[in-house]
């Protein structure tokens, strides 16, 4: 079993280099809350748009038009999240709903013969730090895939530098009055803001 000396030396490093390792997603998470925060629409510039048509292999029905959009976008190669959740259909455009993911955003119109438009939109890099602030998993991105599992790492990573941060401190045998302070007030804080949003 390793010496008291030695632990402590190793988990400093864990500490140290697991901040390190997920220093780039904090970066990116921080950038975008401001963003978000603060609306700054002028910043927001989309890049080139592109417009094609295809036709499906086999035609389309009026029945769960959901599952039909998701059918769609999977078969014209367009990876993202479909919106809405239960596309509009109308007797004028026929199926229209919208495929997105950070970076891209198309813009597809169905009708029942199978044919189909499609307008795509490269984003700006504004609008996709912003769409990596809530990325989800994409099974058919290998990029955005490796994104949502990075998001996980940090997520465990932050968590340990926190308990081994307050253990380290701990360890010192030196409890100052602002430590005391700072750890139990950011607590309750914490505590008290999610009791009042709760209530």
């Amino acid at each position: 079993m390793l010496p008291r000396r030695r632990w402590r030396r190793l988990l400093r490093s864990l500490h140290l280099y697991g901040g390190l390792l997920c220093s780039g997603y904090l970066v990116v998470y921080g950038l975008s809350s401001l963003l978000f925060s603060h609306h700054i629409e002028r910043l927001e510039r989309d890049g080139p748009t592109r417009e094609w048509t295809d036709t499906l292999s086999a035609p389309i029905t009026r029945a769960e038009p959901g599952r039909t959009a998701r059918r769609i976008a999977t078969e014209l190669g367009l990876v993202g999240r479909v919106t809405p959740e239960v596309p509009i259909w109308t007797d004028s455009t026929g199926l229209s709903f919208n495929v997105s993911r950070p970076g891209h955003r198309f813009v597809v119109r169905a009708v029942e013969s199978g044919e189909v438009s499609v307008k795509g939109t490269k984003l700006g890099p504004v609008t996709v730090l912003k769409g990596l602030h809530d990325a989800r998993r994409y099974p058919d991105s290998f990029a955005l895939s490796l994104w949502w599992n990075y998001t996980h790492l940090t997520v465990l990573v932050l968590l340990f530098s926190t308990m081994s941060g307050i253990f380290l401190w701990f360890g010192q045998g030196r409890f100052t009055t602002t430590g005391w302070v700072v750890l139990v007030g950011g607590s309750l804080a914490c505590v008290a803001l999610i009791g009042w949003l709760v209530a």
